[in-house]
């Protein structure tokens, strides 16, 4: 059972004075915060002199508050979650500060984010003449990497400091696509974004490695049996499986014991509303043991119309013993007809209907069984 839910999302751009901090690779710093992690989150003189030799107790202070600096520890001393991050891949952020080109989205899957930022120099644009409050802004202190060239990361730190977020709306053909598929059989989710930026020539593509927006399935699927999937039938936690009448259901479904589900929308809590979602291999079974008894018919008839044999009634108790046997059906415990209802039930197939007739005529005891 997965679907994958779509929308688009605008793209704003925009120019601002802002300080970033682009992700380099800094030995020294990932191994400071790489030892401490072994001393349990936390960075010390002493530990400071343990992997730089040599330096003196001002000096691995200074070291330390320059690690704060960076934001790699907090006040306390405690490692950050960017300090982790500087752990395992070795890279460490270095300010700079200057005037960038942004582009920006916004969606309660991806937060507001950071697509793409850019440097500009006073020969690309010197006016600034255009100045404007900027609403849809970044998260700041969140390591992002860039959609246009994914070597890139980086992370803002602070856009017009010391003052209100002003800067210049800039025109833009970008344009941002999420798919973010759930798969509930697996347990996964994982979403991608797709479109382009602007380019000095033309829109470059966008490139994003799938990511996971870290939601618990179980929920998702709880809250939507709640909801639009009550339209198709009752969702069964127990078996994991959606309960629906057998009326109208296709003969694929029947076989498959699967069937497709288009629903107009669909709210993830948290997560916005996805339009148009298609859900692929939704696992059903009957709603009543009626509608278990019509299924299990209906299977066991288009069994007996695969290629003429004669069939006593013990070989069609066996069979269709084998096309309810570990499926849904069989919970509802359906049950074979006697052999009058059989016949009477194909006396319009006279196909079907000699191949269940013929064996009891060989058989005078089941003669009486018949008339």
């Amino acid at each position: 059972m997965r679907c994958t839910l779509n929308i688009e999302v605008a793209v704003e751009r925009f120019a601002a004075f802002a300080e970033l901090a682009w992700m380099e690779r800094r030995p020294e710093l990932a191994a400071l915060c790489e030892a401490a992690r072994a001393a349990g989150g936390r960075l010390t003189p002493d530990g400071v002199r343990a992997v730089l030799p040599g330096v003196s107790e001002p000096g691995a202070k200074n070291v330390i508050g320059w690690c704060r600096a960076l934001r790699l520890f907090d006040e306390g001393g405690a490692l950050t979650a960017l300090g982790d991050d500087v752990a395992k891949t070795g890279e460490a952020p270095v300010p700079e500060q200057g005037v960038f080109d942004f582009w920006t989205v916004r969606h309660p899957l991806l937060g507001s984010r950071a697509l793409h930022v850019e440097r500009i120099t006073a020969t690309q644009d010197g006016r600034f003449d255009a100045m404007t409050a900027i609403t849809q802004t970044p998260e700041l202190g969140v390591v992002y990497r860039s959609c246009v060239d994914p070597r890139d990361r980086f992370m803002v730190r602070v856009i017009c400091p010391g003052g209100s977020v002003v800067g210049m709306v800039r025109p833009t053909v970008a344009r941002c696509r999420v798919a973010w598929t759930l798969d509930f059989t697996a347990g996964t989710e994982r979403f991608t974004l797709t479109g382009t930026i602007d380019g000095d020539g033309a829109p470059r593509p966008i490139r994003h490695e799938a990511e996971s927006g870290g939601d618990d399935l179980e929920a998702v699927l709880a809250s939507w049996a709640r909801g639009p999937l009550a339209v198709f039938g009752r969702w069964d936690s127990q078996g994991r499986r959606l309960a629906v009448p057998f009326a109208d259901l296709a003969v694929d479904a029947q076989d498959r014991f699967q069937k497709a589900l288009s629903l107009d929308h669909a709210e993830v809590p948290g997560r916005g509303t996805w339009k148009n979602v298609q859900i692929d291999g939704v696992p059903i079974g009957p709603a009543t043991a009626e509608d278990a008894a019509r299924w299990s018919m209906a299977r066991l008839d288009r069994r007996l119309a695969e290629g003429f044999r004669y069939r006593t009634h013990d070989d069609v108790a066996a069979l269709f013993a084998s096309i309810t046997r570990a499926t849904p059906l069989e919970a509802h415990a359906p049950a074979l007809p006697a052999s009058k209802a059989l016949l009477d039930r194909h006396a319009a197939t006279p196909a079907i209907l000699w191949s269940l007739a013929a064996p009891a005529d060989l058989f005078p005891t089941q003669i009486e069984v018949l008339r």
